[in-house]
């Protein structure tokens, strides 16, 4: 999702756009949004987020109300948690941000922004070290959350050493199987009952993965006990899944 941020910031902030795609995100997964012409959970989200940015970005922050309210209402239209006006309104329209919406919508929403801006400013000015302190745990926190996330990833691209029980898969054999209990109108069960192998093998074998000689052979013959064309199966035709590749063993350690 493309984001154009308010040409108050830097264009190359790839940071604060990833914040506004993680709230969108949250927007849409909550439920309190699924109606209504606005999202206030969303959009309350978006406004704490810049004024967090302007409080750590500009020195003269508490003179900015107006910068900080203009910029939430652009992003939150942006990110549609205002909600355009439909094909044919009831009410008066108004065209913001080269869309249509509902006039009283925007009013109300603005001057719900602009209060929690004013709001948020003047806390700071009356405490501005329990603000920053705040803040600083708030980036600590986050800092850890980055660190779980990345070691949940890294620990999810670990690619497994293969081992002699991986599970490998063939389609040609898997094909085979199939035909072989269409044409008989079979399931795993009918093989074990012509004296096959047991019914995990044949599931197994069905799938595609490899199965020991012993069992291709006991599956053969319970396919050749049919009056089909079972007897014409020759077992050199049969694509079988080659087995795994054995795991090497370690070397003994060298006695002391």
């Amino acid at each position: 999702m493309e984001i154009v941020l308010p040409s108050l910031f830097p264009e190359r902030q790839n940071h604060l756009r990833a914040e506004l795609l993680r709230i969108r995100a949250r927007h849409l997964k909550n439920w309190e949004c699924l109606g209504g012409s606005y999202c206030w959970p969303s959009i309350l989200a978006v406004c704490d987020l810049l004024l967090y940015q302007f409080w750590k970005s500009y020195s003269r922050f508490a003179d900015q109300p107006e910068q900080i309210a203009a910029a939430t209402m652009h992003l939150a239209a942006q990110l549609t948690f205002i909600r355009p006006a439909g094909p044919k309104p009831s009410r008066q329209i108004e065209t913001f941000k080269g869309k249509r919406y509902d006039s009283a919508t925007l009013k109300l929403v603005r001057n719900r922004v602009s209060d929690r801006v004013r709001m948020a400013i003047r806390r700071v000015i009356q405490a501005p070290g329990h603000i920053g302190k705040r803040y600083h745990e708030a980036e600590l926190l986050e800092r850890e959350a980055d660190r779980l996330d990345a070691s949940s990833k890294e620990a999810a691209a670990i690619v497994p050493e293969v081992s002699s029980d991986e599970r490998r898969t063939e389609p040609a054999q898997a094909k085979w199987m199939e035909d072989q209990l269409r044409a008989r109108d079979w399931n795993s069960g009918d093989v074990v009952a012509a004296k096959g192998p047991s019914r995990k093998t044949v599931d197994k074998a069905t799938r595609g993965e490899y199965v020991s000689t012993s069992s291709q052979a006991c599956i053969i013959k319970a396919f050749r006990t049919t009056l089909s064309d079972g007897d014409k199966i020759d077992s050199r035709e049969v694509p079988w899944t080659d087995p795994p590749p054995r795991k090497k063993r370690a070397p003994k350690p060298p006695k002391t």
